[in-house]
């Protein structure tokens, strides 16, 4: 029989990115390094004012879909990690060159007291066993992402637990 206490803060810890209710966020950037023109920042002047701008043109989205974007932001109130990696990890010691690359999407939450939250996630090297629909060897991990929130704790993501955040521009057009 084994004991119910472990010591492994890791293992216990909560897993939130952030939890922020639609009416604490003051803005919204997501930038997609490999697709800047999907690239946006929202921002939110009250519940019924609500802007979403072009990253790469500044130009303000005109024809928004007001549910689309409720949706997005109330996607915020529970966002979470798979797990943290930690010093021990074999690929912890890779954490400045994954930093040093092009992260797949680079999200910043900013709200109404100014605090800033940042989350990048980069692509994991596929394994080799694991095949595409064409039955070739799939490049990358099509369940997971590494991630760093605010650039210094690296954890491990899930694109299920991360779809509802990734979002392009094009898809808050009515």
């Amino acid at each position: 029989m084994s004991t119910r206490f472990f010591t492994q803060e890791h293992l216990w810890r909560s897993r939130t990115i952030v939890s922020a209710r639609p009416g604490i966020i003051r803005s919204i950037e997501m930038t997609y390094p490999d697709s800047s023109s999907q690239s946006f920042e929202l921002n939110v002047f009250s519940p019924d004012s609500v802007y979403i701008k072009s990253l790469q043109s500044g130009e303000v989205m005109r024809n928004r879909d007001r549910v689309k974007t409720n949706l997005f932001l109330n996607s915020f109130r529970n966002l979470t990690y798979e797990g943290l990696i930690i010093p021990s990890d074999p690929i912890y010691s890779r954490k400045d060159s994954l930093l040093a690359s092009n992260p797949v999407f680079r999200l910043k939450l900013t709200d109404i007291d100014g605090k800033v939250t940042t989350l990048s996630g980069y692509r994991i090297k596929g394994p080799e066993e694991s095949l595409n629909p064409e039955l070739e060897p799939q490049q990358f991990d099509p369940d997971r992402l590494h991630g760093f929130i605010n650039d210094d704790k690296m954890v491990l993501l899930q694109y299920f637990g991360l779809n509802p955040i990734l979002k392009p521009k094009d898809y808050f057009l009515k």
